[in-house]
This record gives C-alpha cells, structure tokens and sequence, in this order.
C-alpha cells in the first residue's frame, strides 16, 4: 500500500516530538498509521470536509478539525 510504504520511506517519524499535521486527511487511515510511527508528536488530521475529520475523529483521532 502506498501509505505503508510513504512511512518506510521516512525514517525519522520516531524521532519527531513537535507537532506533525496531516493536510487533507480524509478518513483518517494515514493519521492512524502516522501517529503509529510518530509517537512522540502531537499529530493533527485537517480536512476540509468536515465529514472527513469526522469520520477521522471517529477512528480515534483526537485531534481532527
């Protein structure tokens, strides 16, 4: 899957601790997988239809606008 493999592709993810925002989110599934590898960082799911972060929101996101 692409995701899986965007995150292989950047190995740094484990060492952010400030704040990863993921611009246009949709369902949320990328944020999940993102937030999995950047543990550390406060991840924010963004997504201009406010269905999408909701539905983000509701897979566990906490931080879905």
């Amino acid at each position: 899957m692409t995701a899986r493999r965007l995150l292989q592709l950047t190995p740094v993810l484990p060492y952010i601790r400030g704040t990863v925002i993921d611009l246009g989110c949709g369902t949320g599934f990328f944020t999940q997988l993102l937030a999995s590898h950047a543990a550390e960082a406060t991840v924010i799911a963004i997504d201009r239809a406010m269905g999408m972060a909701a539905t983000a929101g509701r897979r566990g996101i906490r931080r879905a606008v």
